[in-house]
């Protein structure tokens, strides 16, 4: 595995440590797009397993979004994303 794989790798798995809000992935140069898109992709999934789990008496820390506004800057970055792409 390369240098750049490792980091796509790490930024999939943990998409709020690599990025501050879901447009930085968009602006990250160093990613081609099949990136952007796992990297957003494995965000969303975070986020609704952080709404079911905050919904069973889990709660996350007052200075992050809440969940249907960090869903919503996931799902504006992917559309952005994918008006972006060439047909």
């Amino acid at each position: 595995m390369t240098r750049k794989e490792k980091i796509v790798e790490k930024a999939v798995n943990h998409p709020e440590e690599a990025y501050k809000k879901p447009s930085d992935v968009l602006k990250d140069r160093q990613l081609k797009d099949k990136d952007k898109i796992r990297i957003l992709d494995s965000w969303e999934q975070d986020e609704e397993a952080m709404a079911r789990a905050e919904d069973e008496n889990m709660t996350r820390t007052a200075d992050e979004p809440a969940h249907d506004e960090m869903l919503r800057r996931i799902h504006t970055a992917r559309h952005k994303l994918e008006e972006d792409e060439p047909e």
